[in-house]
């Protein structure tokens, strides 16, 4: 029961300290003072001039260990434009009880499609470095050493693997 209520209150904590630190811009009209309808309708416009990506959106998922929240977006389905090269991915991770500094996400990332394992040519592009809130985009060429590329619309599922991260020996996203 316990654990139960020290997660809640984690996730109480870091959706509180997500919608703190990160407010929706424009939630509410700052001339007429209307509520914009991306806060009607729960979903944000995608916005061609940020690659941040909205915890709200389909093509973001969720997946948490014991201690730290991790959300990731595969920017390539948001920008389409992008589809060609890099592979590109916005990471969020959010704790309140360990120091995400050391951990080396480009390093410990994979890919999988179609049966190819991608575990080298990742690079990190951080927006920021705190100890308990980590967030960038996560890029991997896309193009395999034979020269075909790693993913296309047509290659089917598409899983980014973040491999060691607290108490997970993987932490999968699928699209």
């Amino acid at each position: 029961m316990n654990k139960i209520k020290v997660t809640a209150v984690l996730v109480l904590v870091t959706v509180g300290g997500m919608w703190y630190f990160y407010p929706s811009e424009g939630a509410v009209d700052s001339v007429n003072g209307d509520i914009n309808d991306t806060i009607v309708s729960g979903q944000e416009e995608p916005d061609s001039n940020n690659m941040e990506a909205s915890v709200n959106d389909s093509i973001t998922l969720e997946e948490s260990t014991s201690q730290v929240m991790i959300a990731a977006t595969f920017l390539n389905l948001k920008e389409p434009e992008q589809q060609v090269d890099p592979l590109a991915f916005f990471i969020q991770l959010d704790t309140h009880t360990l120091s995400l500094t050391d951990y080396p996400i480009a390093e410990k990332a994979e890919l999988q499609v179609n049966g190819q394992i991608i575990n080298a040519g990742f690079t990190w592009e951080s927006e920021s470095e705190l100890a308990h809130h980590r967030q960038g985009t996560l890029k991997v060429p896309n193009q395999l050493s034979s020269g075909e590329p790693i993913w296309t619309d047509d290659s089917g599922n598409l899983t980014l693997i973040l491999n060691d991260l607290d108490d997970k020996p993987e932490i999968t996203f699928t699209w």
